[in-house]
């Protein structure tokens, strides 16, 4: 009976830190790659990897001093 009951307490702890694992996930913004000329598309701007990202996102992030590159670390 304790084995059971020692199951049923891993299986809720494991269960718990999935769902704190997902609440934390960013949420993925995709990017457009810039036309031939090196413009964006309507409502895009060119960040610091010369990738597209929609304005909206990429303002909170505009004068923060860090190049987040194509892989985004900080966000």
């Amino acid at each position: 009976m304790k084995l059971i009951r020692l199951n049923q307490i891993f299986v809720f702890i494991q269960t718990m830190l999935l769902l704190t694992a997902l609440s934390f996930a960013k949420e993925y913004v995709p990017s457009a790659n810039p036309n031939r000329d090196g413009d964006c598309p309507e409502g895009f701007v060119v960040d610091c990897s010369e990738m597209c990202f929609p304005e909206d996102r990429i303002e909170d992030a505009t004068g923060d001093t860090y190049c987040d590159g194509t892989d985004a670390p900080y966000g």
